[in-house]
């Protein structure tokens, strides 16, 4: 049974499948096996050295105007919020008119003026929720983007949430809602990598006990928590995004740049993130998985 969390990501996002938890099987345990080898908590404290807000823009809007064409994105202006807020608790809410608030009190920008903050917990791009509308018919309102910090690991995070912006534009460029974060998470790896190799190095280690986190936090909680289904997300998205740096940095020139304009077709609606996934052959079988993950964590 689809719960009311995923139904809500569905008329958002157009999501087809991926809205019900899969069973933990035996690839599951393989790649935790490998996962729980790794023990790099001692070796990635470079991440929190502090880095200026102004430069973590900087360093992610010269990496999105070099590799890609960004659209302008909906985003509600902090003066105006509080109007949109005060609509949508009312009883007697109609789409048609809050559409009509949408078109008066938001703007099209490009993402990077979403209105950017620093926290020490989470970290990503926030949207208005309009549950309780007929939300198929409402763009995405972008409110911000949180980043951890602001440190070095700042700067994979604001290059993720910048992505996020442009994979959720497009209503159902992603079938799969287990794969909603491949794309957000290569642009993270891609960025660091050709940034800086040493930010990389330590950023790829923090992945690996992220997904160590959620495989945990899988076994503790269950497929019958209301959370479940959204760790499953990124777990899958991560170990596909592993497959395809793999393959991206092991590739020639025109192969990383086939990479880049298969991106920005998602990017354009013209294509579809289940089209990338099949193109590149992309799974979570272990036999894939964990050869991309070591060959990823022995990059120097």
């Amino acid at each position: 049974m689809i719960s009311h969390e995923m139904e809500s990501e569905r008329r958002k996002r157009g999501y087809t499948s991926g809205l019900i938890p899969p069973n933990i099987g035996d690839n599951f345990y393989k790649i935790k096996e490998f996962i729980d080898k790794a023990h790099y908590e001692n070796y990635i404290t470079g991440l929190y050295m502090p880095v200026s807000r102004n430069k973590i823009k900087q360093i992610v809007k010269e990496f999105y105007n070099l590799a890609f064409k960004l659209h302008d994105v909906c985003i509600l202006p902090e003066i105006n919020s509080s109007l949109l807020l005060n609509y949508l608790e009312k009883d007697n809410k109609t789409t048609e008119m809050f559409l009509a608030l949408v078109k008066e009190f938001t703007v099209l920008a490009s993402p990077f003026y979403i209105p950017l903050e620093c926290s020490i917990g989470s970290s990503g791009g926030y949207c208005l929720d309009c549950d309780g509308l007929d939300e198929s018919k409402i763009p995405l309102i972008n409110c911000k983007i949180i980043i951890f910090g602001p440190s070095k690991l700042s700067i994979g995070n604001y290059a993720s949430a910048i992505s996020g912006t442009q994979m959720d534009t497009i209503r159902g460029n992603v079938d799969n809602f287990h794969d909603r974060d491949i794309i957000n998470t290569l642009i993270e790896k891609i960025l660091t990598y050709e940034y800086d190799i040493s930010l990389f190095c330590d950023m790829e280690k923090f992945r690996i006990l992220a997904i160590k986190f959620t495989m945990q936090k899988l076994l503790e909680l269950g497929n019958a928590n209301p959370q479940s289904n959204y760790l499953w997300s990124a777990l899958i998205s991560s170990i596909k995004a592993e497959e395809l740096f793999d393959y991206y940095v092991n590739a020639s020139n025109e192969g990383k740049k086939q990479i880049f304009a298969d991106v920005q077709k998602i990017f354009d609606g013209e294509m579809t993130m289940q089209q990338l996934i099949n193109k590149m052959e992309l799974t979570v079988d272990y036999e894939r998985a964990i050869p991309a993950m070591k060959r990823n964590l022995s990059i120097k």
